[in-house]
């Protein structure tokens, strides 16, 4: 599910969406695509759609700039439960913390695994990675753990584990 503004950036994706085989309208629930990934967009009316820019260094590390407004953040209150509980996998981000957390609670309850990709230390992050069973995270996202962490500002290191959820197929730590 993605929330987008009502420009030409929205129409592209929808477009790119229909290309895939997903019959989705913007600010229309989607349907299942010929892939089996079902897709939902919301259109915010009078919003421009996230933009961004990938800047790659010569060692292909990868810079991502972007601009979001903040009308395009997804509220928990949007999920619908059967959306979620219904799925064969759920893949989160790291924005939008409070409705991936809560999705990935209701992916849990129904034993639907939960895969989160995430690079930075967002608000909310640790309650959301408890209930993670794949993460799929950048080289630096433990160091960044470690700062963030109030073990880490205060000058001793915490221990470089963390609680990922135990899935039905193994524990990942």
């Amino acid at each position: 599910m993605g929330k987008l503004g009502d420009d030409d950036a929205a129409r592209l994706h929808v477009r790119a969406f229909a290309q895939a085989g997903h019959e989705c309208q913007a600010g229309q629930a989607g349907q299942e695509g010929h892939e089996g990934v079902e897709t939902r967009l919301v259109t915010v009316p009078n919003a421009p759609s996230p933009r961004s820019l990938i800047l790659v260094d010569g060692s292909g590390e990868r810079t991502v700039l972007c601009h979001r407004d903040e009308r395009l953040v997804l509220r928990p209150e949007e999920l619908q439960r059967d959306w979620i509980v219904r799925a064969r996998a759920l893949h989160v981000d790291g924005h939008d913390t409070a409705a991936a957390t809560l999705a990935a609670d209701w992916a849990n309850q129904a034993g639907v695994p939960v895969i989160a990709d995430l690079d930075e230390i967002y608000p909310g992050v640790e309650a959301l990675l408890e209930r993670v069973n794949y993460p799929i995270v950048s080289r630096d996202f433990p160091r960044r753990r470690e700062v963030a962490s109030p073990a880490g500002r205060a000058g001793s290191r915490p221990p470089c584990t963390s609680s990922f959820r135990q899935s039905a197929y193994r524990t990942y730590a």
